[in-house]
């Protein structure tokens, strides 16, 4: 079925709409978002705004609905599974979309879209680990895989990856070092 030129118009609307808001939340925060603002970043009028949407609630709640903020998976395996290439895939990963990921984390608690995407990438880093470090967690007692996995969830997560580089001001080769430090002690005593 096809739609008629005007829901075609309609749904172009919404969608640039959409992509404004996410835009705008990668930049600011939930909290900053002004229907004048969004009109303006999609090119509409306000009141083409309150048209589709019939209050500024209800259009976040939407665009959230319709979009992710991070919109990237974790990063596939490394063709060899070698330390520094896995710790140089997800550095990669995180320079892309790591900002925007702590952002997401930082208002995740101010609304249940975000909390539900926030949730999602945590999953989705875990089963990165399990993926990434499975050499390491099948030789263990589920027990120590447990705390082994949990670990290097810790170790690799976008936090660490923000106190480190963006807090600390480390260097990418330094951060990559010093990621590598860690995880051979840790790995280390884990055999």
């Amino acid at each position: 079925m096809t739609l008629s030129p005007q829901a075609q118009l309609a749904a172009m609307t919404r969608q640039r709409i959409f992509l404004a808001i996410r835009e705008l939340l990668r930049e600011g925060w939930l909290d900053s978002l002004t229907t004048q603002n969004i009109a303006a970043r999609a090119g509409v009028s306000v009141q083409s705004l309150y048209r589709h949407f019939d209050s500024r609630d209800n259009l976040i709640a939407s665009a959230l609905d319709a979009l992710q903020l991070v919109d990237a998976p974790f990063p596939a395996p490394p063709q060899q599974l070698s330390l520094a290439d896995i710790l140089s895939s997800l550095n990669a990963y995180y320079e892309m979309h790591g900002p925007a990921m702590l952002k997401l984390k930082c208002q995740a608690s101010r609304q249940a879209q975000l909390s539900l995407q926030w949730r999602q990438l945590q999953e989705q880093h875990r089963a990165w680990v399990q993926t990434n470090f499975q050499v390491f967690l099948e030789a263990l007692y589920p027990l120590r895989r447990q705390e082994l996995e949990d670990q290097l969830i810790c170790l690799t997560s976008v936090e660490f990856w923000g106190v480190y580089h963006l807090d600390l001001g480390r260097s990418q080769v330094e951060l990559l070092e010093g990621w590598q430090r860690i995880l051979r002690a840790l790995l280390q005593a884990y055999r």
